[in-house]
């Protein structure tokens, strides 16, 4: 595997940019817009050689330069949902743990590798006020337009 192929070569935030336009997409917003709800890996494996982690990293710098970072964070909650939770909020053994930790795997990914760190209360807030609700069972959001999801972000996300 050559310097340019490798998933961590110095580049790599350039051709995951490449790799999206290669696929018809304008950028990795566009191409996420088209794969909604499905988790970074399965994005990740569309654009092959490429982690999930940096899908994130390129996801909220497109998001910062265009003021969107509200869409990004619903969008990557969705996700991490949908990998997270596939039988759904409530359901299997350990459902609260397993609910505590696909938000905190959330509100880390974006305070970590979105760069959001200014967010770390709102995250919070909304993470609390999602649990709060709780969901009913089974729930689990298909995309960032879920009604759900929009009462959570609307009451805490000022």
């Amino acid at each position: 595997m050559t310097e340019t192929q490798h998933t961590w070569s110095p580049d790599w935030g350039e051709q995951i940019d490449d790799r999206a336009r290669a696929l018809g997409y304008a950028d990795v917003t566009e191409l996420l817009g088209n794969m909604p709800g499905q988790p970074y890996g399965v994005v990740a494996d569309r654009l092959g050689g490429v982690a999930p982690i940096q899908i994130i990293t390129v996801q909220f710098r497109e998001a910062k330069r265009g003021g969107r970072i509200r869409e990004a964070a619903k969008d990557s909650l969705v996700r991490n949902l949908n990998e997270q939770l596939p039988s759904g909020w409530g359901t299997g053994e350990n459902a609260e743990w397993q609910s505590v930790r696909a938000l905190a795997s959330w509100s880390s990914e974006l305070q970590v590798t979105g760069d959001c760190e200014e967010l770390k209360s709102t995250l919070f807030a909304i993470a609390q006020a999602l649990r709060g609700l709780p969901p009913p069972e089974g729930w689990v959001p298909r995309t960032p337009v879920d009604p759900i999801i929009e009462c959570v972000f609307n009451a805490k996300w000022s």
